[in-house]
């Protein structure tokens, strides 16, 4: 059985919210029993189909009220007037809570289970060719293109799903191409003294009244997170690569942890900032009272592993603690990381090996932000000083 909530939203009657969403379901289900995607993977993809079923509804809506499903006006836009993207999210991660959303139970063999609708699907069949142009039009101006591509992937895997079942008759996804032009690829990194104020932030000691938790959960999750951010910031891990650490693969004596990266690809990182290690140290002793059997360092307050979106959510809730406007991702302090190793003069191979790139042109991207490096060169070893002496 899976520990997460899975079925997307629950409506009632015949809606074109109510059909999409079963249909989104459906293709969850599958996704769990036979392609055996991880929680994650179904997190990520539960996100996507909320956002396609909420603009799909809008598109139809509209679309009746003109008259016609066709016409060229705009479908009322993904966000609200005045609507931010990150109040769009909370919005929409309010709904997953306050909908009535089940968790998947388990059916026995995957093959047993029926991935049939329970009524006649007319409305999936309005969103052709016409409406992904316009939907992923308007992401692509919200979006990263990278974004933009994970989610015409969810998409296009639920939209063959629904041809192979015979639930629709053409795929308008078959041959789509999209066209985006890739944006700058410097990376987002945070100052100095950005990130003593977001340590500053979750140092900070607790309010004497926590809500729906004791005050003793309260300081364990709290020196969770002081960990959390410690390793961000001290090893450059990638947030899954974060949330798997394991006491298997956790050296406390050699101070030292294996990561399992991309491709399989495994390597060493050794923790030797005392502020990290007495952070983690802290964590692990005070883990104890969460839970004792699992092999997972970190957990929620529920003694569960962490998510990758409960430690994005954390890192939002410190930067905004600390006063940082910006869309921070825990993605940014991989790259403070890298960019504050290459600045001091580290050698580009060596920040390769620490972020576990399989290919140092990846790691080249940190030469475009290491502005500091660039004047400090200028500076002191252009060749029209040997001019002056």
């Amino acid at each position: 059985m899976m520990n997460e909530k899975v079925i997307v939203i629950e409506k009632s009657g015949q809606s074109a919210s109510a059909e999409l969403s079963e249909l989104c379901n459906l293709y969850l289900e599958h996704c769990y029993y036979e392609k055996r995607l991880s929680e994650n993977s179904l997190q990520s993809y539960r996100y996507d189909l909320i956002g396609l079923v909420r603009y799909a509804e809008s598109y139809i809506s509209r679309s009746e009220k003109a008259g016609s499903c066709g016409k060229t006006e705009t479908c009322g836009g993904i966000y609200k007037t005045g609507e931010t993207k990150q109040e769009k999210k909370n919005d929409e991660a309010s709904t997953l809570n306050e909908t009535l959303i089940e968790k998947l139970e388990c059916k026995g063999n995957a093959k047993n289970a029926q991935y049939r609708p329970k009524q006649n699907c007319v409305y999936i069949k309005r969103l052709d060719r016409d409406f992904w142009h316009k939907y992923m039009a308007e992401l692509a101006a919200l979006k990263k293109v990278k974004t933009v591509k994970r989610k015409l992937a969810c998409f296009t895997g639920f939209f063959y799903f629904l041809e192979n079942r015979g639930i629709i008759e053409e795929n308008p996804l078959d041959k789509f191409k999209l066209k985006l032009k890739p944006a700058s690829s410097v990376p987002e990194t945070l100052s100095l003294k950005e990130m003593k104020c977001i340590f500053d932030a979750v140092y900070r000691p607790l309010r004497d009244n926590i809500t729906g938790i004791t005050k003793e959960m309260a300081e364990i999750l709290r020196c969770r997170d002081i960990a959390v951010l410690e390793l961000l910031f001290a090893t450059g891990l990638r947030v899954n690569e974060l949330c798997s650490m394991n006491f298997s693969t956790y050296d406390k004596d050699e101070q030292s942890v294996r990561i399992l990266g991309k491709g399989g690809k495994e390597r060493k990182l050794y923790l030797c900032n005392n502020g990290v290690i007495n952070a983690l140290g802290k964590y692990i002793e005070k883990r104890v009272h969460m839970d004792k059997e699992s092999d997972a360092i970190f957990l929620n307050r529920w003694g569960k592993p962490l998510s990758c979106q409960a430690v994005r959510d954390l890192v939002r809730k410190y930067c905004k603690a600390a006063g940082i406007k910006r869309n921070i991702t825990p993605h940014a302090f991989r790259h403070t990381f890298a960019s504050l190793l290459l600045e001091e003069g580290v050698e580009l191979r060596y920040i390769q090996e620490f972020l576990g790139h399989s290919s140092i042109t990846t790691t080249q991207i940190y030469l475009h932000t290491s502005e500091k490096r660039k004047r400090e060169i200028l500076t002191k070893m252009h060749p029209r000083k040997k001019l002056e002496k």
